[in-house]
């Protein structure tokens, strides 16, 4: 299978087409995300590695996930449930909605 063929609605995957859906679909995570990206871009510098967009969009990315995961409702949860919600999770590509909240700052 190759990479397009687990594309999904002009996203690389379900998984980031969801994610990205409801952090856009509910005004308060919308406007949260929106913030942080725009603090994630005011706060990067380039440097000889990474451009200064590279950089806001790594670290965007990583906040993304790990405010994800903290909501998680079945973290703590032992359970098939738990699982195959932390797999799908790990299958997310945060740098692809990452950028796509830097994109609309840069707008």
């Amino acid at each position: 299978m190759t990479e397009s063929d687990s594309s999904y609605n002009g996203w690389s995957n379900y998984e980031t087409w969801v994610v990205n859906l409801w952090l856009g679909n509910d005004e308060g995570s919308y406007n949260t995300c929106r913030t942080l990206a725009q603090r994630c871009f005011e706060e990067a510098v380039a440097d000889q590695v990474l451009s200064r967009k590279e950089r806001a969009c790594y670290q965007l990315a990583n906040e993304l996930k790990e405010m994800l995961e903290d909501s998680n409702p079945l973290a703590s949860e032992a359970s098939v449930y738990s699982d195959l919600l932390n797999a799908s999770i790990s299958e997310v590509n945060w740098k692809e909605i990452a950028n796509s909240l830097l994109q609309e700052i840069d707008d």
